[in-house]
């Protein structure tokens, strides 16, 4: 089985993810070891705590494509950001501030962890709105969400990520009965590779 992750602060000096490039590229080899072979990375796209990061990740990005050619031809890379939603900055989307993942029409967005849904929804039908598709970031974080808060962000288009190490089992009741288990699949399914050679993005795109 191979998998796909589309949400990795892997790229180093540029957020809270690798601080240097020996742990960007331990960090690679480590998800390699697991069987990924695509990877989006998605530094924070956030000024207010990372500055203006955009040529640090480029380069970043450029170092970590040249390992990778070398090490895991096989492994698919292509850049992202994950945008922390404040005030007007969804336009950062449509002005390229922002980068949607792989050049996609699809972007990930992160809220505050008290967010109320009405401002999450109010986002989420912005980014609709002007043509893109949000993918909620680490959903299981936002404590003013339940499973009813989720499902309905789901029928509104956006698509929904939760992290591999979270505690499915309590996370937002997401998991906390069967008759619920249809979230965790629509989560955990944005980390997992289709074979054929169909892309995950290309899969999200065409559903």
């Amino acid at each position: 089985m191979t998998f796909s992750d589309i949400h990795i602060h892997l790229l180093y000096g540029v957020d809270d993810g690798s601080a240097t490039i020996e742990e960007m590229k331990a960090l690679t080899d480590y998800v390699y070891s697991y069987g990924t072979r695509y990877l989006c990375v998605t530094p924070h796209c956030c000024p207010a705590m990372f500055g203006d990061n955009r040529a640090s990740t480029e380069q970043s990005f450029l170092e970590l494509k040249s390992y990778c050619a070398e090490k895991y031809p096989d492994l698919a890379l292509s850049l992202g950001n994950e945008l922390y939603c404040s005030g007007d900055n969804l336009s950062w989307i449509k002005s390229g501030y922002c980068n949607t993942l792989g050049n996609t029409r699809f972007v990930l967005l992160e809220f505050d962890e008290f967010s109320p849904f009405s401002a999450i929804s109010k986002a989420v039908k912005t980014v609709l709105n002007s043509g893109y598709v949000p993918i909620i970031a680490h959903a299981e974080r936002y404590i003013k969400l339940g499973t009813r808060a989720v499902e309905q962000l789901r029928r509104d288009g956006a698509k929904i990520q939760v992290n591999a190490v979270a505690d499915l089992g309590s996370a937002l009741a997401l998991g906390e009965a069967a008759e619920h288990l249809h979230f965790v699949f629509v989560a955990v399914a944005l980390h997992r590779q289709h074979g054929g050679g169909e892309s995950l993005l290309d899969r999200l795109l065409r559903g």
